[in-house]
């Protein structure tokens, strides 16, 4: 690693302590008044300094962030890297350098005829929402607090950011980093706690929340803010599916879905957690998998492994120990080492077979661990046959993919799936390019962020109209005030734009326009 501090002794962590339930309220309203008093957070450049403090201070904490990912995760340092700090600090430079042209008002001219264009200046102002909550997530505790985090802030909101108590000592770090970046306080906060502390948080009044977690917690939330009428963004999760086609390239397939599977150690929301193989391909994939995880890992997992992260916490192990004995699947990759005193877990793919296999613990919910199940199909008939299942296990998954060589065939899986994001011949990685939106659909979210998205989900698009003065009036007053004549009747009626096609079977004959023969009039009384 080519950064000076990895050659240093990493920090104390600071102490996890929860911020007093009682003072939450207080915290909440002060924030409110703030914003609507004082409404720095509307002056764009005192926006972007916010930002830019940020971002060095994300640079200047970065060893304290590494060793709380080392204490929470067991967190492998590149992906440490890859799957959040350059993630964040990427966020940060791109929306620091494109927020001005983001947040610019719009001019709007299609739908506004001519007389009002002429008469009236018609744009988009986007406005913060007001005060929002961002509840986080775990298992990327930077990528997934500080992206709708930074978002917030750059669309002029106030936040609270609420980490995961499940990643602890990130959240205590996450806490101290807006300390160290001299975040206005008067805006901006981060509160520690757990399910209490969230409760008392949601039963405040917010002008927007953005949750990242588990459907089930989704539900909780979503409920707590119908009783506000406060609108929600929610980042859920669900399960999967991955498709090998007939005519994919196997090797290809195979490596890609084991690192899509052992990123993180599978505790990923977009990660592949089922998967469908040719019955001809299954050996050769099977194969390819195996010599995948061997590249990987050169010698095997070990409690010593350095390049593969841990389970988070006991209960997350035992769960997933517990799928892997409940299971009616024969394990074919894995499966054998499980370490709970290091919660390691290797990457295991277990085969599911013909009997009630959709009855079985694996497809029961999302596994969010490295274990992937799967199940062989004729290829010979197609990928068709399996749209039935996908729809009864996956219907809304947050992340789909295909492997296929043939774009028809591509075509025919986005065309019958639904998904909050899609790979075609790849894996996870629609989840990594900053300018696609990261989202779910039905069960797996609703609402999206990222770049631009993020910016978008916490503004409110205004619609503005401009009178250009009194001397407009001469443009509507033909037809616009009392009282209203058989004469200003007509010239409304000519300010409706024409079609322009006409009625299906209609034709001009001498007499008239026809239908089938029949006078227009006529088809139109006849409906009545």
């Amino acid at each position: 690693m080519s950064d000076p501090s990895y050659d240093l002794p990493p920090p104390p962590i600071p102490a996890y302590n929860p911020t007093p339930i009682t003072t939450l309220p207080t915290l909440i309203q002060t924030l409110h008044d703030n914003h609507h008093t004082h409404r720095k957070t509307h002056d764009i450049a005192w926006r972007i300094k916010q930002l830019q403090a940020l971002y060095y201070a994300l640079l200047d904490i970065q060893p304290l962030a590494r060793a709380s990912l080392t204490a929470d995760l067991g967190r492998a340092e590149f992906e440490n890297h890859f799957a959040d700090f350059c993630f964040v600090r990427d966020e940060l430079v791109n929306t620091i350098k494109n927020l001005r042209n983001w947040i610019a008002d719009e001019p709007v001219t299609e739908g506004v005829p001519w007389y009002l264009r002429l008469s009236n200046e018609t744009y988009i102002r986007k406005d913060p929402l007001g005060v929002v909550l961002v509840i986080g997530a775990w298992n990327y505790p930077w990528n997934l607090n500080l992206l709708p985090f930074i978002g917030a802030i750059a669309a002029g909101n106030s936040v609270v950011l609420k980490p995961s108590e499940v990643s602890p000592h990130t959240a205590s770090v996450l806490q101290k980093l807006v300390e160290v970046a001299g975040l206005d306080r008067d805006y901006y906060r981060v509160v520690l706690g757990g399910v209490d502390e969230t409760t008392v948080l949601l039963a405040q009044k917010w002008d927007k929340i953005c949750f990242t977690g588990s459907t089930g917690v989704g539900r909780i939330v979503m409920r707590a803010a119908a009783e506000n009428l406060t609108p929600v963004l929610l980042e859920l999760g669900g399960k999967n599916p991955c498709v090998v086609s007939p005519t994919a390239d196997i090797p290809l397939a195979a490596k890609r879905i084991a690192w899509a599977k052992v990123l993180n150690s599978g505790q990923s929301c977009t990660a592949p957690d089922y998967l469908f193989i040719p019955e001809k391909c299954e050996e050769e994939f099977l194969a390819h998998f195996r010599a995948a995880l061997e590249e990987f890992f050169p010698g095997g997992l070990t409690p010593e492994s350095k390049d593969y992260t841990r389970i988070v916490n006991d209960r997350h192990f035992s769960r997933l120990v517990g799928l892997l004995e409940g299971t009616r699947g024969e394990v074919k990759v894995g499966g054998k080492v499980r370490d709970h005193e290091a919660k390691l877990m290797e990457p295991t793919l277990v085969k599911l077979g013909a009997d009630d296999w959709e009855k079985d613990v694996l497809m029961g919910s999302e596994i969010f661990g490295p274990i992937m199940a799967y199940r062989t199909y004729n290829g010979d008939n197609g990928i068709s046959q399996l749209f039935p299942v996908l729809r009864r296990h996956s219907d809304t998954s947050l992340g789909s993919y295909i492997f296929s060589t043939s774009r028809d065939e591509q075509q025919e899986y986005l065309s019958h799936t639904r998904s909050g994001g899609a790979c075609i011949n790849e894996a996870f990685m629609n989840t990594f390019i900053a300018g696609l939106p990261f989202g779910g659909v039905g069960y797996s979210g609703m609402g999206c962020y990222r770049g631009r998205f993020s910016v978008d989900s916490f503004l409110h698009r205004r619609s503005i109209v401009r009178n250009r003065g009194r001397w407009t009036d001469w443009v509507v007053s033909g037809w616009r005030f009392p009282p209203f004549t058989k004469k200003k009747f007509g010239l409304v009626q000519m300010m409706v734009k024409s079609p322009g096609f006409a009625r299906v079977g209609t034709k001009w004959i001498p007499e008239g326009w026809v239908v089938d023969g029949v006078p227009v009039q006529e088809v139109a009384r006849a409906r009545l």
